[in-house]
């Protein structure tokens, strides 16, 4: 029976991952099922089924573990400098399940179920058919709704949740203050220069105001979604350093990376909220923010994309189809009705653009691309637009010549006469129009906001 072997020292860093758990030893203390003695913290190499793995992690922290019997599949695993509980973590994730833990402390693995409020909209994709309408030409459409954001601005500089808003009213102020400020910085607008500088710096030492010293922003862990929150932060401090060039704010972005850094579970992947399974529409944001860091000129390890990738590729199956927490479990969010919701691929969306800036090459991306269906006036999800034309955007070419001028001809007819958005879709159901047209105005900014990434051969 294949057994499952924990190796410190010299062995675990130099023999092949394979062999860890499946090959013979010359070494009669290692040829033994001895758990060794473990540190707090230390080095993991585990290969089998979860079943395996569950059953040696309990025997080695010496604590029952239960598993779903609904689980099955296979884990890889190699980890530094973590513990068995973070170990047992990255391992439910591969399979798609996260750890519960009762009131006794008892730990279970078990299927990820998403939290409530949030809903799983399941496949297939819509069909791929439905109205279009002819662009006219005229002006900038992104100038007119940045002047309603700045109206929705609260006196103390944040942009706050409505009444309906799925947020929390903390993470709400983060999140919607984070969104509003990447839309109008996109545009050139700093707290130094443009038309809106005067709401930016508001909204800039609001900003200040909610991170703490350890450069979290303060939403509240109970919330529906405070790491998602916090990356949006991550991000907006970021891009607005890079387009400022105001040096003083350098650190309050390197602190927003570390700390968003910090909610990075081992199997690369992150959640909505504490002791939850990672997904990867967060995981997806939290790229978008490191990137933005990254670009800026702030400190970001490689290694947290290439767990990033990792987990976002165990999460897409052999067609290119990328799930929430596994493949094959949901293509898209909702907070409300399911039967309402689009069948739009927006996990597909996010890992197109997300595996991008972790390193992959876009022709490697593009069984993901095809999976995205282009943007329709019966399919009304912001969230996917912003996504999927970021990722067509990097892809370039055929695939950004067919996607931008169908964008452009589901987004602008839906602008309101006073330049905003009404809700829709996840974003409108999480911030409302704020969000909403936040989301928009990002979307059209993306041809002239970012560069594509340059490839090596």
């Amino acid at each position: 029976m294949r057994r499952l072997l924990l190796l410190a020292g010299l062995a675990l860093l130099t023999a092949p991952l394979t062999a860890l758990l499946t090959a013979p030893w010359a070494s009669t203390a290692l040829a033994q099922e001895t758990v060794l003695e473990a540190t707090p913290r230390q080095d993991w190499r585990l290969r089998g089924s979860i079943a395996e793995v569950v059953s040696f992690l309990a025997t080695h922290a010496h604590r029952p573990l239960r598993l779903d019997p609904r689980l099955s599949g296979r884990v890889e695993l190699a980890l530094r400098d973590a513990t068995w509980r973070e170990a047992l973590q990255a391992a439910a994730a591969q399979v798609g399940a996260g750890l519960l833990e009762d009131a006794q402390g008892v730990l279970s693995v078990a299927p990820g179920v998403i939290p409530s409020p949030w809903e799983l909209v399941p496949g297939p994709v819509a069909i791929d058919e439905g109205p279009l309408a002819e662009v006219e030409g005229g002006g900038d459409a992104t100038d007119f709704p940045l002047g309603w954001l700045t109206k929705q601005q609260s006196h103390e500089g944040s942009w706050e949740p409505g009444p309906d808003a799925a947020f929390a009213p903390g993470e709400g102020r983060v999140a919607l203050t984070s969104l509003a400020l990447l839309a109008i910085v996109g545009k050139g607008h700093t707290h130094r220069f443009g038309t809106h500088k005067a709401s930016v710096n508001r909204g800039l030492q609001a900003m200040k105001r909610m991170q703490d010293e350890r450069g979290g922003f303060g939403a509240e862990p109970d919330g529906t979604a405070p790491h998602l929150a916090q990356a949006l932060a991550t991000q907006a401090m970021s891009e607005l350093y890079a387009v400022s060039r105001d040096f003083t704010l350098k650190r309050y972005a390197g602190a927003a990376v570390v700390a968003l850094r910090g909610l990075q579970q081992p199997g690369g992947g992150w959640a909505f909220g504490p002791n939850q399974a990672p997904n990867t529409f967060v995981t997806t944001h939290a790229v978008l923010a490191l990137k933005a860091a990254h670009t800026a000129g702030v400190d970001v390890p490689k290694r947290s994309f290439e767990l990033a990738d990792g987990f976002l590729a165990r999460a897409t199956d052999a067609d290119g189809l990328t799930g929430f927490y596994a493949p094959g479990d949901g293509i898209s969010l909702c907070l409300g009705a399911l039967d309402e919701a689009p069948r739009v691929p927006l996990f597909s969306a996010g890992a197109s653009i997300a595996r991008v800036f972790c390193g992959r090459k876009r022709k490697e991306l593009r069984p993901n691309f095809q999976k995205l269906i282009v943007p329709r006036r019966n399919l009304l999800e912001p969230a996917y637009w912003y996504l999927g034309t970021y990722g067509a955007f990097q892809q370039g070419g055929l695939e950004w010549t067919v996607w931008s001028p169908l964008m452009l001809a589901t987004v602008l007819p839906l602008q309101r006469e006073d330049g905003s958005w009404r809700p829709m879709g996840l974003w409108g159901q999480l911030g409302g129009a704020t969000a909403t047209t936040a989301m928009c105005v990002l979307t059209l900014e993306i041809y002239y906001r970012y560069e594509r990434v340059q490839e090596r051969d």
